[in-house]
């Protein structure tokens, strides 16, 4: 296994294996708990769009030469301060359980602790059980439900998870 650190997006293909580790990791965690936030190709293209035009940090985890997984932050878009926010952490179902989500988890709070970030905000879906376990286990504490407002998707019930950075 081999991670590759920092942005990837100079090279086009590269981002297009995230775009596509992206989609298939969202059809395979989400298709039985919520429907609707399974992306389509263009969704997920604008949303790294977005994502990606502001300060960002992307780790993969590559296998065979294949983008097998990812984890995303950006500073919080919900709290004030030296805090940042993991926006996503997908791993294909064929490479989950293998400790790929723990790695990336652990490399990132390491990266984001030499540039002074305190604590990482994670948004998850009420339903998404698996990802909750994981980051309660990674030692988040789950601090308040929130509902999302989304304009396509309407409301998502979301729990703010924290976890400090230097833990």
């Amino acid at each position: 296994m081999m991670f590759t650190f920092g942005t990837l997006l100079d090279d086009a293909s590269k981002l297009n294996e995230i775009m596509v580790t992206h989609l298939r990791s969202m059809q395979e965690t989400y298709g039985d708990i919520d429907p609707r936030l399974v992306g389509d190709q263009q969704s997920v293209a604008l949303y790294w769009q977005k994502v990606t035009a502001k300060r960002h940090r992307l780790l993969t985890m590559i296998v065979d030469e294949q983008v097998v997984g990812f984890i995303l932050a950006t500073p919080s878009r919900l709290s004030e301060g030296n805090i940042w926010e993991i926006r996503a952490l997908y791993i294909l179902a064929s490479h989950q359980r293998h400790g790929i989500g723990r790695q990336l988890l652990a490399s990132l709070r390491g990266v984001l602790a030499e540039d002074g970030v305190e604590v990482l905000d994670i948004l998850v879906h009420c339903k998404n059980v698996k990802a909750r376990t994981f980051f309660i286990a990674s030692g988040a504490k789950p601090t308040q439900c929130i509902s999302m407002s989304d304009s396509a998707l309407g409301h998502v019930d979301t729990v703010l998870l924290r976890l400090p950075v230097d833990a």
